[in-house]
């Protein structure tokens, strides 16, 4: 996952002319947060940070989708609407529902972080990290919603065809 999170915060930050600072913000936490957990070998830390990384069920979906519409595969494609249907699923269990369970497990275990003084210094970073990813994870469903209601309803394709008609 370091690797991973390093590669992306990269492109993200330094290649890309358009710059996404929510997802570069997602990296950066989520990389701090994993390394302090893996420097501090704290137990709890790190089972939580493994369950939050079921997150990331929703990520191939998201690239498979990415990949078809930058092939021209997205208009009126089954398999892309398929795509997206898994990716919003995904995204709404693993993302949107586990991530205030996890909060709310962690919380009400907290007992777990009193074993040694490297977990419980963690322990309210980890909560200040999950909160703040359930927020990111909120905006972004909301905009994976957008462009599921534009993509279903051709209210795109139709914005398209009026501004054509009006030059």
């Amino acid at each position: 996952m370091t690797g991973y999170l390093i590669y992306d915060i990269y492109i993200e930050a330094f290649l890309e002319t358009k710059k996404d600072y929510l997802t570069i913000t997602h990296h950066i936490i989520g990389l701090l947060s994993h390394q302090a957990a893996r420097w501090m070998i704290c137990g709890p830390c790190t089972f939580y940070h493994m369950l939050i990384y079921l997150a990331e069920a929703s990520t191939p979906f998201l690239h498979i989708s990415w990949i078809m519409n930058a092939l021209g595969m997205a208009d009126n494609n089954i398999v892309f609407t398929l795509v997206g249907f898994c990716l919003l699923g995904n995204f709404l269990v693993f993302r949107i529902m586990l991530g205030p369970y996890i909060l709310y497990e962690m919380y009400s275990n907290k007992a777990l972080f009193e074993s040694t003084t490297e977990c419980q210094v963690q322990f309210w970073p980890n909560i200040v990290v999950l909160v703040m990813f359930n927020c990111i994870n909120v905006v972004w469903f909301r905009k994976l919603i957008g462009m599921a209601i534009e993509s279903l309803t051709g209210s795109k394709a139709k914005k398209n065809v009026e501004t054509k008609k009006t030059k």
